[in-house]
């Protein structure tokens, strides 16, 4: 049916009563024969293809090949653009006339009248008379003629308007047997508006208009057919069935036609209308794949690179993607690129060929601005970080012009470690400001918070920052800090609150949180189902396996819980995950216990290579006879940092640098990288300070404590920095922090304190405050520690010791421990009470406290025990029970057990 004959039985239609408009449609069982058939219908090129052929056409050869087909082609760029094409449709249908008798005068003229609709011409069209001209012929011309000049009439196309003779040549076409006629007149019927004359029963003409669509079985059958099956859908004049439409769709699809088998692919994906085969629906994917059509393809090759519905097959699934992407295909080349990036980190000659894809997105005239985003991180990887710094610059505004968020970001961190202006800042921070308030950007609401706090000229500019924190807050974005007491808190109470902040952070598919949220499931022994869930959440999102080591190693106690956080570290640089080697190192240098310095350095080196100034800086850790200082860790690494340096390496090179211009530039790449949290900051204010400019230290010392927050420990970071780089100016300030640290709980800036005030000969020397100070520490101590704290007070400031025993009551303290059941605390305990004694009772209260912490596995108690037993001591002596305790020691590591027990296994020898 065409678009005329449509729009004449519209006019038909919009004539009748209100009544008549009422939906009615005629049910009719039409189905195709049932007969075996083979592919004999000619599928349509593709645009990218058709554009190829007529593009190249010299307007005057004989077009090759059957004039219907070739009219089908002209149709098709038509709706492609019709003005455009219009010289190489009109001089095709000249030349087609010439060439075929099978294209008459009369197919001519109504092609030409067609072409004039298309393009608009409709002035122009009644002006030359093409219309008469074909009405003209009055008994000469066919049914098909009939019915678009039945169209023309009704609607005045070309011609005065004349329903009624319109109305009169329809029905000579569907009495003359035109199936777009018949369908016409019997949708006219149906709804009770056949015009008068009109005596065919609906459901004959209708069955006349289907054996007329179908015809002979020649190379458009297919086209015809799969009219039939969308008549079943439409539900104009045939009641929607479509199981029958189905039936008609596989009959064209068994016939060559790939369109109408993807329609029986939509048919059982969507599996709402029709019960679903999934070998029905393979069949014909393949064939609607086999027919050349892109999106069949994509789809085939998604099943197959992942195994569903018949096993996988990554190769095929590859050389789909790339057939299609080569037809021009923008969601196949979409496809394409994120299957090759994918497998890259497991097959690195997939490069080129990634490369590739990228170029050919980014070249389409709607390319997708995230492409230009992938080009520029793989010239950053190839050129290195800086050397390709202004390359990927332009890739990215490529990319925030398409409003590519990635683009965006890159671009505007760029951007604003530049900015040396308020203009400059604002021009940058805006387009972040819109992706959070106009593309509802979660994550870019924390960018914003950083840039006012930190890179702004003027930074921190404290009121813009408040706000986007709170903006940042109320959207969830912000993640939550889970410390010690925070899973002790979710594991023990189930804190609803804090579990759904925890989950929302873990939904951002961010590394911390959803190791945080695993570890808390399964301490609280959640539901199998709930963890397998997490863990398939969390399985593609890079960093999350390091993370989860780094908070066993923070949680790791005992020696065996230590081990298996390094395992768990181990597995994470195994999965090459993000992180995992340097976090790996630090574990293996900082933690006596762990300690493999071969190892570390074997992680570091690489990273050291890749413009880590992290690794660099642990470097001077495992190998100090090599890297005794910073800037003999710069002099090796300083063409890395150059190229590839990141945040800390920036940092540590700029005091070497001898030019103003290059730490200028060094600088403005440090501010890019950066997060803006507090221990950049920090980094930024200790970097200042050692290159003498107080004015920055005291910027970025400011920005550091508004970072801080309420954070004891941070507090006492920023306190310690304040005086190593400000001296007696920050003196002041950071004993406050020092005391509101204390006020929260924090042993360490108690012991700052009394650094301050508890040191003989320095002018903040004040003996009344120290022994306050330690009145408050030791009570927080553990109790074991405090003897060897009050040995060391009395060797320095023995006056002090004095005063301290004086004031408190250590055996309160001690008992209190020991109830409680601390092992050193009974020991010590133990220890007090017998040097009191003065009765046996007494002595044996002493020794049941040390026998006590001795079986609790303090070690120093059973070297105290075994002496007891040995000399019989306020105890029945027990050389057996003393070799035992002393045995037991030695096995515990004490090295004077260990002497006296290889001592003793001589002398027994030499005996």
């Amino acid at each position: 049916m065409t678009k005329f004959g449509l729009a004449a039985l519209a006019v038909l239609l919009c004539a009748g009563t209100a009544q008549a408009q009422v939906a009615k449609t005629l049910a009719l069982d039409f189905a195709p024969p049932e007969m075996a058939v083979q592919p004999i219908c000619k599928a349509r090129a593709s645009d990218a293809d058709l554009i190829d052929k007529w593009g190249h056409w010299d307007g005057k050869s004989p077009p090759d090949g059957d004039p219907a087909l070739i009219s089908r082609e002209l149709r098709r760029l038509d709706d492609i653009d019709a003005v455009k094409w219009d010289p190489t449709i009109q001089a095709a249908i000249l030349a087609l006339h010439k060439a075929s008798p099978k294209f008459t005068d009369d197919d001519v003229l109504q092609a030409q009248i067609n072409q004039m609709i298309a393009t608009g011409q409709l002035k122009a069209l009644t002006e030359s008379g093409l219309v008469q001209k074909l009405l003209d012929r009055g008994d000469k011309i066919t049914s098909k003629m009939q019915y678009a000049l039945s169209g023309w009439l009704i609607e005045g196309t070309g011609i005065a308007k004349d329903p009624v003779r319109g109305t009169a040549l329809l029905m000579d076409a569907g009495y003359g047997g035109n199936a777009d006629a018949l369908l016409a007149l019997s949708r006219m019927s149906v709804i009770g508006q056949a015009p008068a004359g009109w005596d065919i029963a609906p459901d004959l003409a209708v069955t006349m208009a289907f054996g007329a669509v179908v015809g002979q079985m020649d190379p458009l059958i297919c086209d015809r057919i799969a009219r039939i099956a969308r008549e079943f859908t439409a539900g104009t004049v045939v009641s929607v069935n479509d199981a029958l439409a189905m039936r008609w769709y596989r009959f064209a699809a068994d016939l060559g036609d790939p369109v109408s088998a993807w329609r029986v692919v939509e048919y059982h994906l969507q599996s709402e209308l029709v019960t679903k085969d999934n070998d029905v629906l393979m069949t014909y994917l393949r064939k609607a794949a086999d027919g050349g059509l892109p999106y069949a393809m994509v789809s085939l090759a998604r099943i197959l690179e992942v195994g569903a519905l018949v096993p996988q097959d990554v190769a095929a699934a590859k050389a789909l993607y790339e057939k299609a992407a080569g037809l021009d295909d923008h969601a196949a080349m979409v496809r394409l690129s994120a299957f090759l990036e994918a497998r890259l980190p497991t097959d690195p000659s997939l490069r080129p060929a990634y490369a590739d894809s990228l170029n050919r997105l980014a070249a389409l005239p709607d390319a997708p601005g995230w492409a230009f985003a992938k080009q520029a991180a793989l010239v950053l990887e190839d050129k290195g970080r800086w050397p390709g710094a202004e390359e990927a610059l332009r890739l990215w505004q490529e990319g925030a012009k398409r409003q590519d968020p990635g683009s965006i970001h890159a671009l505007a961190q760029a951007e604003l470690g530049r900015a040396k202006t308020d203009a400059d800042f604002y021009a940058a921070v805006d387009p972040l400001i819109q992706l959070v308030s106009g593309a509802g950007d979660v994550a870019a609401a924390t960018d914003v918070k950083a840039a006012f706090m930190c890179k702004a000229p003027h930074a921190p500019l404290l009121r813009e920052a408040a706000y986007w924190a709170g903006t940042e807050n109320f959207i969830g974005s912000q993640s939550m800090e889970v410390t010690p007491a925070v899973f002790a808190d979710l594991t023990a109470k189930s804190d609803p609150l804090s579990m759904a902040a925890l989950q929302t952070q873990a939904m951002f598919k961010r590394a911390t949180p959803l190791a945080n949220m695993l570890a808390v499931l399964n301490d609280t022994g959640a539901t199998p189902s709930a963890l397998a869930f997490w863990a398939s959440y969390s399985s593609d999102v890079a960093g999350t396996k390091t993370a989860t080591a780094a908070l066993a190693l923070s949680r790791a106690v005992t020696p065996a819980q230590k081990a298996h956080a390094i395992d768990l570290f181990n597995e994470a640089v195994a999965a090459s995950d993000s992180g995992a080697p340097l976090k790996l190192a630090a574990a293996l240098l900082q933690d006596p216990n762990l300690l493999n310095r071969t190892k570390a350095l074997a992680l570091l080196h690489p990273l050291a290579d890749s413009g880590s100034g992290e690794a660099m800086a642990l470097l001077q850790i495992a190998d100090p006879s090599t890297y005794p200082t910073p800037q003999s860790v710069y002099a090796k690494y300083a063409r890395a940092i150059a190229d590839k340096g990141d945040f800390s390496a920036l940092l540590m090179a700029i005091p070497f640098l001898a030019d103003p211009a290059d730490r200028e530039v060094y600088r403005a790449r440090a501010t890019e990288l950066m997060n803006c949290n507090f221990g950049e900051a920090i980094a930024f204010a200790t970097m200042w300070g050692g290159m003498g400019q107080t004015d920055e230290t005291r910027r970025w010392l400011s920005i550091a404590s508004e970072l801080a927050g309420q954070d004891s420990w941070l507090m006492v970071v920023l306190a310690d920095t304040q005086r190593e780089q400000l001296g007696a100016e920050g003196l002041a300030s950071a004993v406050a922090l020092y005391e509101k640290s204390d006020a929260m709980g924090n042993k360490t800036a108690i012991q700052r304190l009394i650094t301050i005030y508890g040191v003989r000969g320095t002018p903040t020397y004040d003996a009344a405050r120290a022994a306050a100070l330690y009145a408050k520490l030791i009570p927080r101590l553990d109790p074991g520690a405090v003897p060897d704290l009050l040995t060391e007070l009395t060797r320095r400031n023995p006056a002090l010791a004095v005063t301290l025993e004086t004031n408190l009551d250590f055996d309160a303290l001690y008992q209190k421990a020991a109830e409680a059941g601390n092992p050193s605390a009974m020991r010590e305990y133990a220890r007090r009470l017998r040097a009191a004694a003065t009765t046996p009772q007494e002595i044996k209260v002493a020794n049941d406290w040390l026998i006590r912490a001795a079986k609790v596995g303090d070690v120093k108690a059973m070297v105290l025990l075994s002496q007891a037993y040995s000399l019989g001591v306020g105890i029945e002596a027990s050389p057996a029970l003393a070799k035992e305790w002393l045995q037991r020691a030695a096995d515990a590591g004490d090295p004077t057990a260990v002497g006296l027990v290889k001592l003793l296994d001589t002398q027994a020898v030499t005996k």
